[in-house]
């Protein structure tokens, strides 16, 4: 094989191996952040997250704990209705989409819908 070839292939090998390596740290780091959402949203992760910020002495924890616990469940309510409401919002756009749409069509909208309820 002629040498500008060879240089060729290693280059598109390099960036083939690069690009593998740019995917995975990706969905490292995706995974993280998610796990991190979720634990913000455990009453725990919630005032974990607040006294990381705060940084209360022991006495000032012991207050702040019931506060902020307070808090996280009219958020965790304020979110989960957020869900609902749009959950709803979608069924109605499924609904109305539905008569312009055909089955291929209603079948991978509603495939999407199931990924995003994930």
């Amino acid at each position: 094989m002629k040498t500008y070839i060879k240089t060729i292939l290693l280059f598109l090998l390099t960036l083939a191996i690069g690009i593998g390596i740019g995917f995975q740290i990706s969905e490292i780091i995706v995974k993280k952040q998610q796990e991190q959402w979720k634990e913000y949203f455990q009453p725990e992760g919630f005032v974990k997250f607040y006294e990381e910020i705060i940084k209360p002495d022991e006495k000032q924890k012991r207050l702040l704990k019931p506060l902020l616990l307070k808090y996280h469940e009219k958020i965790s309510s304020l979110v989960t209705g957020g869900f609902k409401q749009m959950d709803s919002l979608k069924d109605s756009l499924r609904i109305e989409l539905k008569p312009y749409l055909t089955k291929e069509q209603l079948h991978r909208f509603d495939e999407m819908m199931k990924e995003h309820k994930k």
